[in-house]
């Protein structure tokens, strides 16, 4: 499945050996759900498929789990 960042005028996809990255939605967690979908400006309805790139993250946003 190709992946397409679903940010208003955004065209970024997804490719390989490339330092951009897709996100799903936090489906999980209620409340940070609405928190996405409260900021993102989607070009079309959000669902289990819509993915977010890392350009509209800071570095900050991320969690380094298992590194040291």
């Amino acid at each position: 499945m190709v992946k397409h960042c679903c940010v208003k005028n955004c065209r970024n996809v997804w490719i390989p050996n490339t330092n951009l990255t897709f996100h799903t939605f936090p489906w999980s967690n209620k409340e940070r759900l609405e928190e996405w979908i409260s900021v993102v400006l989607s070009k079309s309805r959000i669902g289990k498929y819509s993915y977010i790139c890392s350009a509209h993250f800071n570095d900050t946003d991320f969690l380094n789990v298992g590194t040291n």
